[in-house]
């Protein structure tokens, strides 16, 4: 009985004596802003936060006037966009009360004849335009951004009625480089430098105000 007590008295007295320099050995670290974990377990977060990328933003100087029925495109040709999927695309408004809300868009690669050449998206993407300025879109499907750039192709859909009468208020916007642009002409893409006195101010500087961003 007496050997009995002994042992558990040792026990005990060890456990205490491990316990308190556990205890001052994590403070002693918390010092340094590290925390031993006990079972020598040590958690990692691994996840890392998708990086956006975006293409160059243009100033604006106007908005495009008159009817938009067919499909005009601009070359979106950023070299840091290349081979990175898009998450979404933008376009300036300068004035939704006027604007006619439901469009469409399209994506193209760029041909070799430095025209658009093959599609992107099996069929139109519909939106809404919802405010003045800026409106940013998802895009619901995976489209990487080719080498060279992508034309994202833009029509407003076609109204029954008074569609002669559609007031546009997109944003006409200077860039830093060269902006190309197209339009669909009796279904083929032709080169379209959009509203020409300004193109001759900016040296061909000049298309619709849109960006596309993607993720690194």
């Amino acid at each position: 009985m007496k050997y009995l007590l002994y042992i558990l008295f040792f026990l005990t007295f060890s456990s205490i004596s491990a316990k308190g320099e556990y205890y001052k050995h994590a403070k002693k670290l918390a010092n340094t802003n590290a925390i031993p974990l006990k079972d020598s377990i040590i958690l990692f977060d691994t996840t890392k936060q998708a990086k956006t990328l975006s293409s160059e933003t243009p100033k604006k100087i106007s908005r495009i006037q008159g009817s938009m029925i067919n499909w005009i495109g601009v070359l979106i040709d950023d070299p840091i966009l290349w081979h990175k999927r898009m998450k979404s695309f933008s376009m300036h408004v300068t004035s939704k009360k006027q604007n006619y809300h439901d469009f469409e868009i399209e994506f193209y690669t760029l041909g070799s004849n430095g025209l658009p050449d093959k599609k992107l998206t099996s069929a139109p993407l519909a939106f809404r335009l919802y405010k003045k300025a800026w409106n940013e879109f998802e895009i619901p499907a995976p489209i990487e951004v080719p080498e060279n750039g992508v034309i994202l192709a833009f029509r407003y859909k076609k109204r029954e009625t008074d569609w002669m009468h559609q007031v546009n208020s997109i944003g006409l916007g200077v860039y830093t480089t060269n902006k190309q642009s197209f339009l669909m002409h009796k279904s083929e893409w032709v080169e379209f430098p959009i509203y020409q006195p300004y193109q001759k101010k900016y040296s061909k500087k000049v298309s619709m105000m849109f960006k596309i961003s993607t993720t690194h």
